[in-house]
């Protein structure tokens, strides 16, 4: 746990002197993201030994699993040929995290603050496990100016991109219908939030667990489609409750264009989370749309607040809120990556 409490007073630190170059801070946070996630013990994390019995059965197998998507055919065998593992998982993050903070230098007012809040909510940790899913939702990240620029052709190329790492992309092929139709209907999105917040938490709609699975193609996804939470936490609903007012008060308080696109992103995400609160493994289906939330969202709003006082007390709100989850986390092993343990 004490890595995380280390990485996290470094990012603080590196945010009190942001005002070195802009070069500098990228590659000391990328340093830091970068060695803790490689260095960590490959037995730490729910899904990663799942990841190198993978890697190790296409070595000596071949293709063997009907849930890889095509890239991995050509970048498993790559990488069991010349080296193993370990290097493998080296490039993956090493790749990850450059056009991660890429992105977010480019897209965030405040780069150093979106990935402080990057590893306060728990993204970080989720980077160790779904891994396919966590690269190909880069696709999905830079395909979002593309909506607000009204390129098609653009967007569909990443999106199609994207699949190839992770098919589950292919569900955000509306959003660029969506979010055009939405945008200028602020009562609307209010009113979804909030009416998806009451059916999502009672439970009014349980569309997925009625779902014939007898064709082929579904079957391997029943799981993620059927399985459901034994019990709502009281926890669950107030992180929900918290996301919804966000993402209202944003809506009334963003004013520059480009971050209000994010803003819709971010309001799609919670709704689907709130409606879909019962399916636990669904989460991973909108994970881009609460990365979008936390890496562009919450850096710009505190560009948008002008007032003082204001800013002051939504930073220190967001920043408790923050501490919170991610002690909670820490507490109860999120994705099964605490304790930390070196591999050396």
């Amino acid at each position: 746990m004490s890595i995380y409490i280390v990485l996290l007073i470094s990012l603080l630190i590196i945010g009190v002197y942001s005002s070195l170059s802009q070069k500098n801070t990228f590659f000391a946070v990328y340093f830091l993201l970068l060695v803790v996630a490689f260095f960590r013990d490959i037995s730490v994390g729910s899904d990663f030994m799942m990841y190198e019995q993978g890697f190790r059965n296409y070595g000596y197998l071949g293709r063997t699993s009907e849930r890889l998507e095509p890239a991995w055919y050509f970048i498993y065998p790559f990488f069991y040929k010349i080296a193993d593992f370990r290097t493998y998982v080296f490039f993956f993050y090493a790749a990850l995290y450059f056009f991660l903070l890429e992105f977010v230098w480019r897209e965030s007012k405040y780069p150093v603050i979106a990935i402080l809040f990057y590893v306060l909510l728990g993204h970080y940790f989720e980077s160790f496990n779904i891994m396919r899913q966590i690269f190909a939702a880069l696709f999905v990240l830079y395909s979002v100016s593309y909506i607000e620029k009204r390129n098609l052709v653009k967007f569909l190329a990443l999106i199609f991109a994207g699949t190839l790492f992770h098919t589950s992309v292919i569900l955000f092929l509306p959003m660029y219908f969506v979010s055009h139709w939405i945008r200028d209907y602020k009562k609307l999105m209010v009113m979804l939030l909030l009416v998806t917040l009451f059916i999502g938490y009672y439970g009014i709609v349980s569309i997925f667990s009625h779902l014939p699975m007898g064709l082929s193609q579904f079957a391997k996804y029943e799981m993620y489609l059927t399985m459901v939470r034994d019990n709502i936490s009281f926890m669950g609903l107030l992180i929900n409750g918290v996301n919804t007012i966000l993402a209202i008060l944003f809506l009334f308080i963003v004013k520059d264009k480009n971050t209000k696109y994010y803003v819709l992103m971010y309001v799609i995400g919670v709704c689907l989370n709130n409606l879909l609160f019962e399916y636990q493994w669904f989460f991973r289906v909108y994970n881009p749309l609460f990365l979008i939330f936390i890496i562009i969202v919450i850096p710009n709003i505190f560009f948008d607040i002008k007032p003082k006082y204001l800013k002051l007390t939504f930073i220190s709100f967001l920043f408790l809120y923050g501490i919170g989850i991610f002690y909670s986390l820490l507490k109860n092993n999120a994705s099964g990556v605490v304790p930390y343990k070196l591999f050396f």
